[in-house]
């Protein structure tokens, strides 16, 4: 297998794994929280060019969106700056991955085989019935920085792993459906942040 930036495929699975292992923390800014927060997003190689376009476009509308509503006390307005500036906060997905066409066949394999398993089973008059099913997702690492001086946690710096349904789809598709979870990520984060 290639290694590209510093990542295999193995290390990625293993990376997304041990950011949903547990609770995920939270990035807490101070308080006052700043009236603007400067966010750049930022992707690494292992996300392809069509991903980083959707991303970015849902990014995008997702700033346009916080700013319109905000205006209650507490609440911070966002600005989209480029990588090069200064930012307050960084988004960087560092790793992305569709689901490929073997992944789809084995989940129409395993999930054929785990839905007709019940009906055997009980026809045998088994005494509980096992089912399963395998629905691969397609799956982004995300990691956020925030700056020092603007943080009241114990964390500059988290990870998160963001899957979104995969199966049975287009990689345009996909990467359509991966867009909007994006864009729901954001809205609950930035919510969070705002309540704190």
């Amino acid at each position: 297998m290639s290694k590209r930036n510093g990542f295999r495929p193995l290390q990625i699975l293993l990376l997304c794994l041990l950011a949903t292992a547990c609770t995920a923390p939270q990035l807490i800014l101070r308080d006052p929280a700043p009236e603007r927060l400067r966010v750049t997003l930022s992707f690494t190689d292992e996300v392809p060019e069509q991903m980083q376009v959707v991303l970015q476009r849902q990014f995008d509308d997702y700033v346009i969106l916080h700013n319109s509503r905000t205006g209650t006390a507490g609440s911070f307005k966002l600005e989209s700056v480029q990588t090069g500036d200064q930012p307050d906060m960084i988004i960087r997905v560092r790793a992305s991955k569709l689901v490929t066409s073997g992944q789809q066949t084995a989940g129409v394999i395993v999930s054929m085989i785990g839905f007709t398993l019940p009906i055997a089973m009980a026809a045998s008059g088994a005494e509980f019935v096992l089912f399963f099913w395998y629905f691969p997702q397609t799956q982004s690492l995300i990691e956020i920085s925030l700056n020092p001086q603007l943080s009241a946690g114990q964390f500059n710096t988290i990870n998160y792993h963001l899957g979104s349904p995969g199966f049975l789809k287009s990689p345009q598709g996909q990467m359509t459906k991966h867009g909007v979870y994006f864009h729901d990520f954001l809205k609950r984060y930035f919510k969070k942040m705002k309540k704190r």
